[in-house]
């Protein structure tokens, strides 16, 4: 993925993303090269190690959702979340599918964790 489609994605200027790379890369956590076609253009993709972070946050972030809505929401308004969340989930899909629609290049990785909110099920 370049950096100008992370950045549209994120919704962050292209100068903003500049610093946030540079951290993410010096952890380990992406990589960055050189596009062939165009030497200008920067290519940026998430490490193994930054695959594996980004996927224990959001179990981990999953999890805090599930506890939080089962001790403070009832069985109705878990039902609602859920819905909500499903509805949500389409309308982030259809976004991130316009806004990379136009990334020729790297891998992309989403990871959208949804809560587990009532006796352990989806």
């Amino acid at each position: 993925m370049t950096a100008t489609d992370l950045a549209r994605l994120e919704r962050l200027q292209p100068q903003s993303l500049t610093r946030i790379v540079a951290e993410l890369e010096e952890q380990g956590l992406i990589k960055r090269q050189q596009g062939d076609a165009d030497r200008r253009q920067l290519l940026i993709e998430i490490t193994r190690a930054g695959s594996k972070l980004l996927l224990s946050d959001a179990i981990r972030q999953g999890a805090w959702l599930a506890k939080v809505m089962k001790a403070r929401l009832t069985k109705a308004e878990q039902e609602i979340a859920s819905v909500a969340a499903d509805l949500l989930d389409g309308i982030a899909d259809e976004d991130d599918a316009s806004v990379l629609g136009a990334a020729r290049s790297g891998t992309v990785y989403q990871i959208r964790a949804k809560p587990c909110v009532a006796g352990g099920q989806e």
